[in-house]
């Protein structure tokens, strides 16, 4: 049908033609058109058969920049001289671990003669962008989030603190995620959009602090003596400050 309206479009378009009829009738014949098909698979295959070597190619210069990538997760030697902080180090290797895997891919189409696919996912992005971002909206708040409290640093790694009911120690902060070691050796996972967004008490920030206790004494129990008790008790402590010194109610 496509080479049906070939012909009429390049029979129109001769100079002197005034009209054109079209009496071309399409093959409806079983065995010539099972030929077609297989000439038409054939070619495919064959055109398959030449490309698999660039696949290959291809496929090893994606291998290679995976590999660059995993080095450079484990050289973090160039993020320890942009920022002291650990946690913006991090992220800075994740972010770069990410590039290197994204100029791979990119090469890797270039050798294969693929470029054009980039273009068209792009076009397609800016058609899917409302969509996709709806659908990405808690990933992307959670990185930005992340990327926030690393700069802004409310805690650092292996700080005490208390979080969305969660207490516990830090192990890492991710670009999803903010780990944490809870006092009972459990691993809590906490979305970095709600300890941005959330109340966080970090117990570790200020040397010094004040704990409370609850004691309950026998009826019969002398309450001057148990205060005295209590007090010379902490007192003796490590950890203890001189001042303000231990007091009891």
């Amino acid at each position: 049908e496509a080479d049906r309206a070939t012909a009429v479009g390049i029979a129109r378009r001769v100079t002197g033609v005034v009209d054109v009829r079209d009496e071309i009738e399409v093959s409806r014949d079983i065995r010539a058109r099972g030929f077609d098909v297989l000439e038409r698979l054939a070619a495919r295959f064959e055109g398959i058969l030449y490309t698999i070597p660039l696949i290959l190619v291809a496929a090893l210069v994606f291998l290679l920049f995976l590999f660059l990538s995993r080095l450079v997760g484990r050289w973090t030697g160039f993020a320890d001289r942009l920022t002291p902080n650990p946690m913006l180090r991090q992220l800075i290797v994740q972010t770069t671990r990410a590039g290197v895997v994204l100029l791979g891919i990119l090469l890797a189409l270039e050798v294969l003669d693929a470029t054009s696919l980039i273009g068209a996912v792009l076009g397609a992005a800016g058609l899917t962008g409302l969509v996709l971002g709806f659908a990405l909206k808690e990933t992307v708040e959670n990185y930005v989030a992340g990327l926030l409290l690393s700069l802004r640093q409310p805690f650092g790694p292996h700080d005490h603190i208390l979080v969305q009911g969660h207490e516990g120690h830090v192990i890492r902060l991710t670009s999803r995620a903010t780990v944490l070691m809870t006092l009972d050796g459990n691993h809590v996972r906490i979305p970095n959009a709600e300890v941005f967004k959330g109340t966080l008490v970090n117990y570790s920030r200020n040397p010094e602090r004040r704990f409370e206790f609850e004691i309950g004494v026998g009826v019969q129990t002398d309450l001057v003596e148990a205060q005295r008790l209590a007090t010379a008790t902490l007192a003796g402590m490590p950890g203890v400050l001189a001042d303000p010194s231990p007091d009891a109610w």
